[in-house]
């Protein structure tokens, strides 16, 4: 599902100035500047927690409508006066308005329900209570609930209450993991969501030597998978003796203690461990690329996708990483002293400035053969799957265009700026042709050209987009037998029952090289294998 969230009156965010928002299946990155505000948009759903879980799970009927009796909510500790969460500029409640729409993966048909209808939540008044309401309000004495859980006004379906309670539940178990990742610190106990110190060496001999086989399976993986990303012939993590330490044991026969390994180590080790064992639904992390070499802030963030949740939020200083890995990207700044914006990255109307104050052109600093531009942010997970079966993939760094906001005539200045992460690069879009001999839309056309002129590999794929290139099987084994691949110019809007795109990357995953065989895009992927070997 799909979750949009808009935020007034919640720290920087005035109601002039609301934070809108959506969190859903995928990637979602905020980038922006220090003190901007994006660690306050995921530290918000850490400290809404309990009144999320309490509305989702405990509300009864009558606390939905203009009469809604007033709750209290407990707040975390890390927030010991709840008079810093509100707005410095007004003396307003804080208001949190929620509309969720189902997604093809959810239990709930979207043509089934009613109207998108929004969820306020107010935080506010002398107590600081939480108090419920419906917009627009309907009557109080005039709601009814149906066995399915919609609520009905007047007998009319006014709102799928079901949808709301599940998407409030799935942010009430939300996990939260500050920037503070180290496992080794003196007195360290917990960092919101995370165990740190001595708490976390407990834990890991917990998970690992422990009676329960479910969690030694967990710490396994976790093991396996930071052995595969460092290049580890072979890795153990122990507890030493004393609780105080972990010893890391690599190939078999070098050992050091966790700390000699340095800090980006333990991040992987103490994140991956509890989102093994925890299984969050959603995944809320503060600057993924702290302490971690830029070719490795890609693959933790693919590692944490692929402990199990179905949305990570990640707030970032780089834009080079945002889009590189995101489905979608907000930018958080600083309008005036106290007061910031959030708008998305697709549309900003200042984009080549924002490229060189977030650091776009420190992605030259790693090396990369290539740079391979692909049209949306699904694409990327689908493309850097396919070209796993060709090269090293992490060679090459691949970023999305954005759809419409570069795929089109008269972006060449814009392009010019992905030469500054490398001198060669290479653009795969879709071509959207219905038919084998339709001519390319004027959109496709010209960015193109622009990126022709730029001294770009540019082409467009000879079928309609990159889903008409999946096979029927690899469909079939990872969404089973109801499923079926594209014919290679059927629209993927035609299609049902059809996946989420940003499931593509999964199908690409179970594909064989020789899927792709005798096709453009095989010829593609081989030459820039070549290019970069």
């Amino acid at each position: 599902m799909r979750i949009a969230l808009t935020l007034k009156n919640f720290r920087a965010f005035s109601d002039t100035h609301p934070a809108r928002i959506q969190i859903g299946p995928g990637y979602t990155a905020f980038i922006g500047t220090n003190n901007a505000g994006k660690s306050s948009l995921l530290r918000f759903v850490y400290e809404f927690r309990q009144a999320f879980e309490w509305i989702g799970q405990n509300a009864p009927a009558n606390s939905f409508g203009p009469n809604a009796p007033e709750f209290g909510i407990a707040l975390p500790t890390e927030v010991p006066d709840p008079e810093e969460l509100f707005n410095n500029r007004n003396a307003r409640d804080i208001e949190i308005d929620l509309v969720v729409t189902p997604t093809p993966d959810d239990e709930w048909d979207p043509e089934d329900m009613p109207e998108p209808e929004r969820l306020t939540i107010r935080y506010g008044g002398a107590r600081r209570n939480a108090q419920l309401a419906l917009v627009p309000a309907a009557p109080g004495d005039d709601l009814a609930w149906t066995p399915t859980g919609v609520l009905l006004h007047g007998g009319t379906p006014f709102l799928h209450l079901g949808l709301y309670r599940r998407a409030l539940i799935l942010l009430s178990q939300a996990m939260y993991i500050g920037a503070f990742r180290n496992a080794i610190t003196v007195g360290g106990q917990r960092y919101y969501d995370l165990n740190i110190g001595r708490e976390f060496i407990t834990a890991w001999d917990n998970f690992k030597a422990g009676t329960n086989r479910a969690n030694a399976l967990a710490a396994l993986r976790v093991t396996t998978g930071i052995k595969e990303i460092f290049g580890f012939k072979d890795l153990e993590l122990n507890a030493t003796n004393d609780g105080s330490n972990l010893q890391v044991v690599v190939d078999g026969n070098q050992v050091y203690m966790l700390h000699e390994l340095g800090a980006g180590v333990a991040h992987f080790v103490v994140t991956l461990a509890f989102l093994a064992v925890n299984q969050p639904p959603i995944v809320l992390i503060d600057e993924p690329e702290a302490s971690l070499h830029p070719s490795l802030q890609i693959d933790f963030l693919a590692a944490l996708a692929a402990h199990g949740p179905k949305a990570l939020v990640f707030a970032t200083h780089s834009i080079g990483l945002a889009r590189a890995a995101a489905d979608r990207t907000y930018v958080v700044r600083i309008v005036e002293p106290g007061v910031s914006e959030v708008r998305p990255l697709e549309g900003f109307p200042h984009l080549v400035e924002l490229l060189g104050e977030l650091s776009f052109d420190g992605y030259r600093e790693l090396g990369f053969d290539a740079v391979l531009l692909v049209e949306g942010a699904t694409d990327v997970k689908v493309m850097r799957e396919f070209l796993r079966k060709y090269t090293d993939e992490r060679k090459i760094l691949v970023m999305p265009l954005g759809g419409g906001q570069l795929v089109r005539p008269g972006v060449a200045e814009d392009l010019a700026e992905f030469s500054r992460i490398s001198a060669n690069v290479w653009a795969l879009v879709d071509s959207e042709r219905s038919a084998e001999d339709a001519t390319l839309p004027d959109n496709v056309s010209g960015f193109l050209k622009d990126a022709e002129g730029a001294g770009f590999s540019a082409r467009a794929l000879a079928r309609r987009a990159i889903e008409n290139y999946f096979s029927d099987r690899a469909v079939k084994q990872v969404f089973g037998s109801d499923r079926r691949s594209l014919e290679p110019y059927e629209d993927f809007a035609d299609v049902n029952p059809r996946w989420a795109k940003s499931d593509g990357w999964r199908i690409a995953r179970e594909m064989q090289q020789g899927e792709l065989a005798g096709t453009d895009l095989d010829e593609f992927l081989n030459a820039i294998a070549a290019a970069v070997s």
